[in-house]
């Protein structure tokens, strides 16, 4: 019989085991019984698996105990005993789909760890074990499903390269070495390799240490937010403005856990204002926001296992429509990102050129490399931190494969992420795939920091030709930016015709559209000769960032018109300070999606979309916990290190004005320097004497194109 047949009536068997009556009480059936039937199939299959399960039981690779649980099996199944056919219909059969690329049949994974044996007295004897086994079919029957597919050629190639995953179920006697044997002796006959992995019962699973370090170090930052945020609060209701001051004089420490205080950073965060010098770079903020929904989409796509989709040739037709190769080409994001890095830094630097010229290149330099470094990777490494416990709250058949390979990359190779090395690794040995981008933006802005502060000193035409020709495909990529923001700042005001404004619209609409699209005649079956592969391979990124050479001249200089101002919506800017956390956190939130995964993926354009929505608002709610335990903390501790004596004003938003303080005191103002996603701030020191009032500002060092681009989104 068919084994859908068999799975019919076993369910039926089930049901008619477990209410041991009539189907319709009451009334007599004239219809055949089907216990009988499936008596006589239980006597058929135990005649078949019977002299198997003699010849492996009397193996000396199978402990006493495997092998007893064999025949526990079987005599159970015989006597139809409802925890052997719960158990047997936990294992996974033929996949549905798998004429349409579909290799997987994960059989109930709950049902099969919930199983239990007793015995005589009521007590648990024996559980029910879930594994993965992975058949290698041999090549006869691939070209048996060939010939049962129209696409012959595509499903014999692809198949034949994979294995056909099934769910396993099995009593926890044996282990998974000795379940291994068994499937390779059942299999070998019919010249197929097996292998199996990812045994487990529904045991606790117990914490690591390094697990328990994670919890130790997330609780002290929940722990450091808390205090910090009663604090502030107890400050706010001083009745006296000197009693506050007097207090922070007594403890200065006092000062130092107010930076993890919820209150003021979260005022911070949703500050819809920027300063005037800084209204021609809010367009970056809506700008980020579609572009770290643009990676959010394309990711829902490509980190997953291809094989658990439902349809995985499904991927074939959606590659044949138009707006399916945003996704395709959503690694043009990167391009994207490091121009806008690259223009960012440029136009504040160019800003303020004149505090900068005063100032020590080499000094300027290895100072702002520093705090670049520690606003980028003290995020960085809570997320890992949080990482680690991933594979403990993950429970489903593939929690130990991908999931369990990315935390596997951190643990032996933290160092990499903390030393910017974590790209040069191939990506089943990564610590975090997606963090490759951030040592990326890192290795690039060691490159070009140093000759841009150099470009203040000396001539600009030749350090931006030394620059911008580097052979480097993504610093290719960013020094365009930087020379779209020297532009933007030296020609700001040049004249340019409203027929030449339009015209450059419509080139870069034709550059980018030609980018985004140019790969679907590909995806329809007209690929392209060698030639033209390699001169796209080699240029796409260049010419893709060429069409974004005029809208961001164009609305950094007032000329982006009804893009400038969708894009500077006051509601995007305290969502675009959370880019950059919100990058971190949605990668390792996808691959517990898989750690958990109990069936098939649906690729669906709908569904998927849908995924990328819910996810993103998931990740903004974690990077809003991340940006008040890290971000914003290590933010205003930074500034602490590096300047010195010069005081902080998180207390003054707390509560009183300024011209609340007492004579001769320090009155402190935190204002955003550069653009209004926070990348540098201004410090006025303004110390209140009976004679005059004197202004201090910062020095070149903490100007905003050398901060960290911390909100920035990252791919």
């Amino acid at each position: 019989m068919h084994q859908t047949v068999y799975l019919v009536m076993a369910i039926v068997l089930v049901g008619r085991t477990c209410l041991n009556s009539p189907f319709v009480s009451g009334q007599e059936t004239s219809t055949k019984s089907l216990e009988a039937e499936l008596t006589d199939v239980g006597g058929m299959l135990m005649k078949k698996m019977m002299p198997v399960a003699s010849e492996l039981a009397t193996s000396p690779e199978l402990s006493p105990e495997c092998a007893g649980s064999l025949f526990k099996i079987l005599k159970a199944t015989r006597a139809r005993e409802p925890w052997a056919i719960r158990m047997i219909l936990a294992n996974g059969l033929l996949p549905n789909n798998v004429l349409e690329g579909s290799l997987i049949s994960l059989g109930g994974y709950e049902q099969c760890l919930k199983t239990r044996v007793f015995n005589s007295e009521g007590e648990v004897t024996h559980k029910g074990q879930y594994c993965s086994l992975f058949v290698y079919p041999p090549w006869s029957v691939i070209e048996t499903l060939g010939r049962l597919n129209p696409l012959t050629v595509t499903t014999n190639a692809k198949i034949g390269k994979k294995a056909l995953r099934i769910g396993l179920c099995t009593l926890n006697s044996c282990s998974e070495d000795e379940i291994k044997f068994l499937a390779a002796g059942v299999f070998k006959q019919y010249g197929a390799n097996t292998t199996v992995s990812g045994c487990r019962t529904d045991d606790p699973k117990e914490l690591t240490k390094l697990q328990y370090a994670s919890i130790y170090y997330l609780s002290v930052l929940g722990l450091l937010v808390l205090i910090g945020t009663l604090i502030e609060w107890i400050v706010m209701t001083l009745p006296a403005p000197d009693m506050e001051a007097s207090l922070l004089r007594v403890w200065p420490p006092l000062r130092w856990l107010m930076y993890f205080s919820a209150i003021s950073n979260t005022k911070r965060l949703l500050k819809t204002t920027a300063r005037k010098e800084n209204q021609n770079l809010v367009f970056l903020s809506g700008f980020k926001i579609f572009l770290i929904l643009w990676v959010i989409y394309a990711h829902c796509y490509v980190l997953i296992q291809p094989e658990f989709a439902r349809t995985p040739f499904i991927f074939v037709d959606l590659s044949e429509k138009v707006l399916f190769q945003l996704m395709l080409n959503g690694l043009l994001s990167v391009s994207t990102f490091l121009f806008l890095s690259g223009f960012v830094m440029s136009f504040l630097m160019l800003q303020s050129r004149a505090v900068v010229r005063k100032q020590n290149p080499i000094g300027v330099y290895i100072l702002a490399a520093v705090r670049r470094y520690i606003r980028l990777m003290v995020p960085i490494i809570s997320v890992v931190m949080a990482c680690f416990l991933l594979p403990h709250f993950a429970d489903g058949p593939a929690d130990h494969e991908l999931l369990q390979q990315q935390v596997d990359g951190c643990i032996h190779r933290w160092w990499a992420v903390l030393l910017s090395f974590n790209n040069f690794y191939t990506v089943d040995k990564m610590c975090m795939i997606h963090l490759w981008y951030v040592s990326t933006d890192i290795q690039i802005f060691l490159v070009i920091a140093f000759p841009l502060t150099i470009l203040f000193v000396w001539r600009v035409v030749e350090t931006i030709e030394l620059v911008y020709f580097r052979p480097f495909t993504h610093v290719a990529t960013y020094v365009l930016g930087v020379v779209v923001g020297y532009l933007a700042v030296q020609y700001g005001k040049a004249k340019i015709g409203l027929v030449m404004q339009i015209a450059q619209w419509i080139i870069s609409l034709a550059l980018t559209g030609f980018i985004l699209f140019i790969t679907l005649p590909w995806n329809r079956g007209n690929p392209p000769d060698d030639i033209t592969t390699a001169i796209y391979g080699g240029f796409h990124r260049l010419v893709w960032s060429l069409g974004l050479v005029w809208p961001a001249y164009a609305c950094a200089t007032g000329r982006g018109g009804l893009l400038n101002a969708f894009f500077s919506w006051k509601p995007f800017l305290p969502l675009s300070r959370l880019v950059y956390c919100v990058y971190l956190v949605h990668v390792p939130l996808l691959y517990l999606r898989m750690g958990i995964l109990k069936t098939h993926i649906s690729i669906n354009e709908f569904f998927q979309l849908n995924t990328a929505i819910g996810l993103f608002g998931m990740s903004l709610f974690l990077a809003y916990l991340l940006y008040l335990s890290t971000e914003a903390p290590v933010t205003h501790l930074e500034r602490l290190l590096f300047e010195g004596k010069r005081k902080d004003a998180i207390m003054n938003s707390a509560k009183k004005p300024a011209d609340a303080l007492p004579a001769k005191m320090p009155i402190v103002e935190w204002e955003t320097k550069k653009d209004p996603l926070e990348k540098g701030f201004e410090i006025k020191l303004t110390i209140e004497t009976d004679a005059k009032k004197m202004a201090v500002k910062e020095s070149g060092v903490d100007n905003g194109a050398f901060q960290a681009d911390s909100e920035k989104s990252k791919l």
